[in-house]
């Protein structure tokens, strides 16, 4: 209905063409078929009678057109339900919660009352309804409404959150890894102390490309005289 004109009110069933068609109903100011057309193509051009009703509408309406805050519904089973009605005064005062309140149920924000909200236990009578609705009846509500803010951006800090217990360790000192030691001799030979092997760090002593293995026996020989010296 929002989007077709009177003229496309055969595309709908009938009790919403009649909406359209029929001006005695409320909302057939929506759907005029005579209006002023701004051939100059500003914005808000086409100056159909329910605008202007719109703009001069009360601040009621004007709040129903518009984005609010969010409102959020507690049960009295939840375990802000309780905070939440104390909140309510008298008098009357926001609920801050952060991580660390004992009864903010994993929730960070600021819970504000609503004004004439109806607290669990009490009468709430809905609005008055056309149609279906009609039926409605005064009920006992076991809610409690409280608008939500969020809490203020703020910097990430990495940290433990208090009270964290960490869990044992499971490794010990045995499970530690075993870091070797080297140790540099004279003659630039150098000791793996846990591979136990040698290897020697001076050129003078490494065998040359022809192959000769004299440097090598000569690096073994220094080599047991050192360790013989220890």
């Amino acid at each position: 209905m929002g989007v077709l004109p009177p003229r496309s009110a055969h595309a709908l069933p009938e009790p919403l063409a009649q909406l359209m068609t029929d001006p005695g109903f409320e909302i057939a100011d929506f759907y005029p078929e005579d209006f002023a057309l701004d051939l100059n193509g500003k914005k808000r051009g086409s100056s159909t009678p329910w605008e202007s009703a719109c703009a001069s509408s009360p601040r009621t309406s004007a709040g129903r057109n518009s984005v609010g805050e969010p409102v959020l519904f507690l049960s009295d089973a939840h375990p802000l339900c309780a905070p939440l009605v104390g909140s309510y005064g008298p008098p009357p005062a926001p609920l801050v919660l952060t991580s660390c309140t004992e009864h903010s149920a994993s929730v960070a924000g600021t819970l504000t009352p609503l004004p004439g909200a109806p607290l669990p236990g009490g009468l709430c009578e809905p609005p008055p309804f056309r149609g279906i609705e009609v039926a409605l009846r005064p009920f006992t509500t076991s809610a409690a409404g409280t608008t939500f803010t969020l809490p203020p951006p703020a910097k990430h800090v990495p940290q433990l959150l208090p009270g964290l217990v960490p869990p044992s360790p499971l490794l010990g000192a045995c499970d530690a890894p075993c870091e070797s030691k080297r140790y540099l001799l004279a003659g630039g030979v150098e000791v793996d102390d846990r591979t136990k092997t040698w290897c020697v760090r001076d050129a003078r002593l490494a065998a040359g490309p022809g192959g000769s293995s004299d440097a090598n026996r000569s690096a073994a020989d220094l080599l047991r005289q050192q360790l013989m010296r220890r």
